[in-house]
């Protein structure tokens, strides 16, 4: 279950991306939000900095084979450490992801009741 935090900064993604690009919320197990051409997009946020360190994505497995099997996305939001507020917005093809990341290698994520794997990617190897 998400923090109080991180599903506020979520919400605050979410509704920055339907903005910016226009989009409906339309949520399941692997989307967030769909684009007026019924393109599904997974909306993931992170925090500049975390403690000294990069924020990252935290992406879904089962989420990104679902993305790519359907044409879908992600947006990814920057929000400011200290306020909340999202910073900047980056929309990508789930191929377009893959290819930037040069494949991806998932690993369990040791959170309870959830069987997919997972990848954290610090944010600026997205941006």
């Amino acid at each position: 279950m998400p923090s109080r935090k991180s599903a506020h900064y979520g919400r605050l993604a979410e509704e920055a991306a339907q903005r910016k690009y226009a989009a409906r919320p339309n949520h399941s197990s692997w989307h967030d939000i769909e684009y007026r051409n019924g393109t599904k997009a997974d909306v993931k946020s992170a925090v500049h900095n975390r403690g000294g360190r990069y924020g990252r994505f935290r992406l879904w497995e089962e989420a990104h084979e679902k993305l790519l099997e359907n044409g879908g996305g992600y947006v990814f939001a920057i929000h400011a450490s200290d306020s909340g507020k999202v910073l900047k917005l980056k929309r990508m093809s789930a191929r377009e992801v893959q290819r930037q990341l040069g494949g991806i290698d998932w690993r369990h994520s040791g959170h309870e009741g959830k069987d997919s794997k997972q990848l954290k990617v610090p944010w600026p190897k997205l941006f």
